[in-house]
């Protein structure tokens, strides 16, 4: 699971920066592109950079399960191995959109900021991890809805709490809300 996270991180930073190759792109403006100015846009080159990524994407996967068909690998075990595969799939179809937003625009991915949101996070996800140790699962709601309340509650105060005090901008944020 906690691999996923970083696919699922790798795909919104993607999205964005298909966007920013995508809203550059001019061939679709042409009132009769060619041919060959449309295999040579970035519309092409990003769908096709996806198209190889599913491709080595499945073939990879293909060849894993029918490897492993007769082994005892757990469950587990497998969904770990799955997860590696779709994450360094992906890879290089990061690497390749940076390369290419790049090249049309200058800008900077606040590698600082975004460091410590997942700081936040993971002590957060380390307390909700303590805290559901003691969190006992009851069928009926009204018992069970209390207890996971508080460990929500708590878990929002710790996130927050980090985010406060070591990031000036969620700190301006919050000073402006009070403001208000």
């Amino acid at each position: 699971l906690q691999i996923l996270v970083f696919y699922f991180f790798s795909e919104a930073i993607y999205g964005l920066l298909t966007n920013i190759v995508w809203g550059k792109e001019k061939v679709d403006l042409l009132a009769n592109p060619s041919f060959k100015q449309l295999m040579q846009s970035s519309l092409f080159k990003v769908s096709t950079i996806n198209l190889v990524r599913l491709v080595s994407y499945v073939g990879l996967l293909s060849g894993f399960v029918l490897v492993t068909t007769n082994s005892n690998l757990s469950i587990e075990t497998f969904g770990e191995i799955w997860a590696i595969i779709l994450l360094v799939t992906n890879l290089p179809k990061i690497f390749y959109i940076m390369k290419l937003s790049r090249n049309l625009i200058s800008f900077q991915i606040p590698w600082k900021s975004i460091g410590k949101y997942i700081l936040a996070s993971a002590i957060m996800s380390i307390s909700i991890i303590l805290f559901n140790s003691i969190l006992e699962y009851d069928p009926s709601a009204i018992k069970f809805a209390p207890q996971l309340a508080l460990v929500i509650i708590i878990s929002m105060v710790i996130y927050f709490g980090i985010l406060i005090s070591i990031d000036k901008d969620t700190k301006q944020l919050v000073k402006d809300g009070f403001e208000f």
